[in-house]
């Protein structure tokens, strides 16, 4: 079994929690994963990884930092926060030289703005590679990770199970005047993607409708999941499967309505001007492996590699299936201007 976690002091806003008391799965070095000798020996002489992620609220990534230091004997400092920022911090670093990060993790659309503006290197020669089950979209810059599927979460104290909802149009009932919390549209982030998705799909009138549940907005995924399982509010949106885990025990549910529900796919590249692109080039290479694909799973994420591992709790395991069979879409880095626009505009 592993064992061990360091806590992390890079600065106030790299986070660092107790992942045992939370349950979450964490990967052991697997004796089935071979890497190459002199990219690892590269990697362990570059001493550290520094990696950012727009992906908040979740523990897991406590869980594959802890799975790579154990690997590697490579430290990982972590940087948490919303994708905008992460974004705007890089754009800094990169513009001054004096880039910090090295490995990132952000959904399809802003990878594919970080490649377009230059903060992403050149990757290949990834092992692993050849074992993706979807095309790169950032080729050259950044490869698929894993997908997050998003929905409706709700509290089941407050919500009978014949008034859960069974559509996204049912987010309009009455019923659930202010007692509505979602993840906020007008920044990059989950909620920008339920916005971008549900307007192509319902038009821009449904989310104006919207607007007048009195919905509150939030910008922190860990935080609001857990104002719904106090019963602040009755219902949430987006809500990431992932993050279920974290509330195992609580009086909360997820739901995936009729439509389908919204997927983030988080891409993987290194920063322009990495400090230690080998460490990084070797984090992509651990990411990508069955083993990690396998905690990804167990995380209620879904794999991107063929024959990946299946979560091995059963509950999981059908959650994670189901939101395979039921994708109705994602955010596009070509609309992402003029949707954060429109979103701004609705929820003023």
């Amino acid at each position: 079994m592993c064992t061990g976690h360091r806590r992390l002091r890079f600065s106030q806003l790299f986070l660092a929690s107790a992942i045992a008391a939370l349950g979450i799965q964490h990967a052991c070095p697997a004796s089935a994963q071979t890497y190459d000798p002199a990219l690892v020996a590269r990697a362990k002489a570059e001493k550290r990884l520094v990696f950012y992620t727009g992906f908040s609220g979740n523990q897991l990534y406590n869980a594959i930092k802890k799975g790579y230091e154990e690997a590697f004997g490579i430290p990982v400092d972590m940087l948490i926060a919303r994708s905008s920022e992460v974004h705007e911090r890089l754009r800094t670093e990169v513009m001054t030289g004096r880039t910090v990060a090295d490995a990132l993790i952000h959904g399809e659309s802003t990878s594919k703005r970080l490649a377009a503006d230059g903060l992403l290197q050149k990757v290949d020669g990834i092992m692993g590679a050849a074992q993706l089950a979807v095309a790169p979209s950032a080729p050259g810059y950044s490869l698929p990770a894993y997908m997050s599927g998003y929905s409706l979460m709700v509290n089941t104290s407050l919500v009978k199970p014949q008034d859960e909802p069974k559509s996204w149009r049912d987010l309009l009932d009455p019923r659930w005047s202010g007692r509505l919390l979602g993840d906020d549209p007008r920044a990059n982030g989950a909620g920008h993607v339920l916005f971008s998705v549900i307007v192509e799909k319902f038009g821009a009138d449904f989310p104006r409708a919207i607007a007048t549940q009195k919905v509150v907005f939030g910008r922190d995924l860990g935080v609001d999941q857990m104002r719904i399982a106090r019963g602040e509010f009755a219902l949430r949106f987006p809500q990431s499967l992932a993050n279920m885990r974290d509330l195992k025990g609580l009086p909360v549910k997820f739901i995936i309505p009729a439509e389908g529900l919204v997927y983030v796919r988080a891409d993987i590249g290194i920063a322009s001007g990495a400090p230690r692109p080998n460490a990084a080039k070797l984090f992509i290479e651990y990411m990508l492996s069955p083993s990690t694909q396998g905690l990804l799973a167990n995380n209620g994420l879904i794999p991107v590699i063929k024959n990946a591992p299946d979560a091995a709790d059963p509950e999981t395991r059908e959650l994670v299936n189901r939101a395979k069979a039921n994708l109705m879409g994602t955010s596009s880095a070509e609309t992402q201007d003029a949707m954060l626009a429109l979103a701004r505009e609705v929820y003023r």
